[in-house]
């Protein structure tokens, strides 16, 4: 600035000695140097670079200005096969020249400032695997399948190594279960640019196990119309490993209801407890069989006869043995045309005479009227010396002691 400073009066001890005219100079105001500095710039490998802001440390507070070259990035540095710069930090490899920009550009001077760069690795992920459904084996391993592989960049040498494995998120049986990859790893010559990302978002199941009930028999039984079984036996099962499993219930049943030997029993019912048995299915006991026997015959009960009260005369009779013999006898010594016939010694001995009712006991008709009921009386000796069976107007007389015109209680 010109003649912006002016001296208008002087002091000290002798200035009355002086007279002054006021004089006038020029002023400098100098541009303020800007301190300027890159922040690290990053970028992944292969991919464009992202360069750092530039900063002024020291600008003052509300002034606009900012630096008005181009960040600019050396590539010359340490490059992969493909051409692309290694991942890695590197020192000032990036730059940005003097100029400035913005209102209060013109009061700063700036000589440019350099700054850091970061190439990071690359992320390789492994695709190709798959994850195979599996039966419960007590345990989280994973069968994989599939082949790994990895994209690497251009030309690059890289090499997918290792024996990939998987792990279930869970032992226990299900469906959509996560499984997670490892044990894959890279080499080769370019390497150090990538970061490799095991395969991910696999998914399998396990299904249950098939457990077996064993120790369960079937009982013989006897024919009940019916094909219920029952079961002998104790029922278990051997999980695997350490599991926690209890088999119970189960029924059976006969092929058919009818009476044979072997018959199959068919058996179900049997259930799984337990902390493990929701990884189990539960196999029913086969091959089961038993006998089915002819059940007893059942006698089937005489009615109850019922007996009429006896009349007094009735209780008086002979026994009905006695009766039924001289029904017989009967029978077999009265004819109505038979003549008397005399008695053998040592033997019995009667006397017949017939005729016709009504009439006296010494008349004989001359022919026998068929049109009158003949009556036959005979009186039959047993033994020389037995008692005198009487068969009086048709009726048997035993012998008893009976008192005049009384009938005999032996009389029928």
């Amino acid at each position: 600035y010109t003649g912006v400073q002016t001296l208008t009066s002087i002091n000290g001890a002798d200035a009355g000695n002086y007279s002054y005219a006021a004089v006038a100079g020029d002023y400098t105001v100098s541009k303020l140097a800007l301190a300027g500095s890159i922040s690290t710039g990053n970028s992944t490998y292969g991919s464009a670079f992202t360069t750092g802001t530039t900063r002024f440390g020291n600008a003052v507070s509300g002034d606009e200005v900012a630096a008005g070259g181009t960040v600019a990035v050396n590539t010359s540095g340490s490059t992969s096969t493909s051409g692309q710069l290694k991942a890695g930090s590197y020192t000032g490899i990036q730059s940005v020249d003097g100029s400035l920009s913005g209102t209060d550009a013109g009061n700063y001077s700036f000589a440019g400032a350099v700054g850091d760069y970061r190439v990071n690795a690359l992320s390789l992920s492994v695709t190709g695997i798959t994850a195979r459904n599996k039966v419960y084996d007590t345990n989280t391993s994973a069968t994989l399948g599939g082949n790994a592989v990895v994209a690497a960049l251009g030309s690059d040498s890289i090499t997918l190594s290792g024996t990939a494995s998987g792990v279930f998120d869970t032992k226990n049986v299900g469906t959509v279960k996560t499984v997670t990859v490892s044990g894959l790893t890279l080499s080769g010559t370019d390497v150090g640019n990538y970061n490799l990302l095991q395969q991910t978002g696999l998914t399998a199941n396990i299904t249950k196990a098939n457990l077996a009930v064993t120790g369960v028999a079937a009982n013989n039984k006897v024919f009940d119309a019916t094909r219920a079984a029952t079961l002998g036996g104790t029922a278990a099962v051997v999980a695997l490993g350490n599991d926690v499993v209890i088999a119970g219930g189960g029924s059976g049943l006969f092929d058919d209801a009818h009476v044979g030997t072997g018959k199959a029993v068919a058996v179900s019912g049997f259930t799984l407890s337990g902390t493990d048995a929701g990884n189990y299915s539960v196999l029913q006991p086969t091959g089961l069989m038993a006998d089915i026997t002819a059940a007893p015959s059942t006698p089937v009960p005489e009615p109850t006869p019922v007996t009429a009260p006896l009349s007094s005369q009735e209780s008086r009779r002979p026994p009905e043995p006695v009766r039924n013999v001289t029904s017989q006898l009967t029978a077999n010594l009265t004819s109505p045309l038979g003549n008397n016939q005399p008695g053998t010694p040592g033997q019995s001995s009667f006397t017949k005479n017939t005729q016709e009712s009504g009439q006296d006991s010494g008349d004989k008709p001359s022919s026998p009227n068929p049109s009158k009921e003949l009556a036959v009386n005979t009186t039959m000796k047993i033994g020389d010396n037995g008692p005198t069976v009487k068969i009086v107007d048709g009726g048997v007389k035993f012998p008893g002691n009976n008192q005049a015109n009384e009938k005999d209680s032996d009389e029928i």
